[in-house]
């Protein structure tokens, strides 16, 4: 979970390429936000900036990507709506994961111990998966795809929209098999703080 990658962008066909598999298979959900010319450009440059800092050569799930650490798929695309001012609470709170794994879990350069695998192997049959609060832990929050997945889904199937702001109106709509909303966010106040934060 703590571990750092060699990453890199992929490049428009491919990344045209895996969606439209995917739409095509069914096996897709979206969400199409319609944003002003003000995020688009802030979002475009917040790329740009990303990838000249060298950023997208660190690939992992603890990784912030506006901490310049790097980031994965996911925590990316939700750097992106941030910067662009579409970070909905309902719509973030939907696909957040916030873990604290047990210490005695974790080895590698944090720790400086090897884990044996079947401690993941046994790890399930215990009553208590995750650290408490008071316990030795290493904190971790990431975006899971798949979370995000089953609440477009969700939304979809009851009518409603996949984000709480009201002043973002969605409308439900389906390409092809493909179903998905898009979300009118053109009036969406755009934020103006940095991109980076610190530590």
């Amino acid at each position: 979970m703590f571990t750092i990658l060699s990453g890199h962008f992929e490049g428009r066909a491919t990344t045209i390429d895996r969606v439209q598999a995917n739409m095509d298979s069914g096996s897709a959900v979206f969400i199409h936000f319609d944003v002003s010319t003000r995020a688009c450009r802030r979002m475009a440059a917040f790329i740009e900036e990303y990838g000249a800092l060298g950023i997208p050569d660190n690939y992992g799930l603890s990784l912030r990507p506006r901490y310049k650490e790097g980031a994965n798929c996911a925590t990316f695309v939700a750097a992106l709506l941030e910067v662009g001012g579409l970070a909905d609470q309902g719509l973030m709170d939907s696909w957040r994961v916030s873990l604290r794994v047990p210490e005695h879990l974790v080895g590698g350069p944090l720790t400086g111990r090897f884990v044996p695998s079947i401690f993941f192997f046994v790890r399930p049959l215990w009553a208590r998966k995750w650290a408490g609060a008071s316990e030795p832990h290493f904190y971790i929050e990431f975006y899971d795809p798949e979370l995000l997945h089953h609440h477009i889904w969700n939304r979809w199937h009851r009518t409603q929209s996949p984000v709480d702001n009201g002043d973002m109106p969605a409308k439900i709509t389906q390409n092809g098999i493909t179903r998905g909303f898009i979300v009118d966010a053109t009036s969406a106040p755009v934020p103006d703080e940095p991109f980076w934060g610190s530590h």
